[in-house]
Formats: C-alpha cells, sequence, structure tokens
C-alpha cells in the first residue's frame, strides 16, 4: 500500500511520497538537511510542463530544487507550529511572494516577522494560510491538494522577490 505523507514542489515537478525524516518534522529536517539529494520512497512525479505522471518505488530529489513542500500529519507536534501558536495573528506578516520557478508562480500567506527580517538567503520557512496562484492544472487533484494547505514550508533560495502587506 503506498502512503503519501510528503508533497513537494520543484522547478520542474509536484513530487508525492515519503521522505525518511527520522521522526523529526519535514520543516525541521529540512533546515538541518545538508546533503545535495533528498531520498524519497513510494514516489508520484507529475510533471509541471507537460501532462507527464510517472511513479518510481524510490528515488532523489535535487534539494537545491524544492521549491516548497508540505507534510500530510498532525502539526501538533512541530517545534515551529508552536512557536506561530503562541504569536497572535495580529504579530504576523501577510506576505506576496513571487518564486523564480515554476515561472509565474507566486504565493500569499502569513509568516512570523523574522523570516522577512532575516538575511539568510537559504534555509525553509513556514508560511501558513498559503494561496499558491500561477499553477495551470486544474483539474488534477494533485494540484488542487496545493490550494486548501494550512501551511506550506518554503525554501529562500526559491524567492525571487518578497512584499510585505502592512
Amino acid at each position: 500500500m503506498e502512503i503519501v505523507t510528503h508533497l513537494i514542489l520543484t522547478t520542474r515537478f509536484l513530487v508525492k511520497g515519503r521522505v525518511n525524516t527520522g521522526d523529526r518534522r519535514l520543516t525541521t529536517f529540512l533546515r538541518s538537511y545538508t546533503r545535495p539529494f533528498l531520498p524519497m520512497e513510494d514516489v508520484t512525479l507529475l510533471g509541471l510542463q507537460e501532462n507527464q505522471r510517472t511513479l518510481v518505488r524510490s528515488g532523489q530529489l535535487r534539494v537545491e530544487d524544492i521549491v516548497l513542500a508540505h507534510e500530510f500529519l498532525d502539526l501538533s507536534g512541530d517545534e515551529y507550529q508552536r512557536t506561530l501558536a503562541g504569536t497572535e495573528e495580529s504579530e504576523l506578516k501577510m506576505v506576496d511572494i513571487y518564486l523564480r520557478e515554476p515561472r509565474g508562480c507566486e504565493l500569499l500567506g502569513m509568516v512570523h516577522p523574522s523570516v522577512v527580517e532575516s538575511h539568510e538567503e537559504r534555509g525553509f520557512f513556514v508560511v501558513t494560510q498559503p494561496e499558491l496562484r500561477g499553477l495551470k492544472h486544474a483539474g488534477q487533484r494533485e494540484f488542487e491538494q496545493l490550494q486548501s494547505l494550512s501551511y506550506v514550508t518554503v525554501q529562500r533560495a526559491q524567492i525571487h522577490c518578497l512584499f510585505c502587506h502592512d
């Protein structure tokens, strides 16, 4: 039986499958992961440019190409989610993020102020209440899932520009 626990958008594919995070939450795992390729199991690759679907037992994603990620599990154990839970919603900032790839992709959502003020070039951070615009795959269940997520983990290096709404 295929168990999909992770949904990852890369510069070329929407990827469903499992990442062995060693009992850590995906956000925490990605922040500390230092290898160039991320192993996955029970992988489904969905092409962004063409209507392509590839199923493989295992594969590896280039970490640099990860745009955003999501874990389909209860968020109560996620360290960052606990931090956000203690943050008043009025303290969060609404942002508009234009991604490098896929071209024309825009992400709106709420972030902790430290994300905007950070000088880090690399790393992953959480966007809550995400609204992803610009992917043109209407009617495909997997792409529609991207529109109903409570949060996504975004790679800072994949951001073209970020604007705050006051």
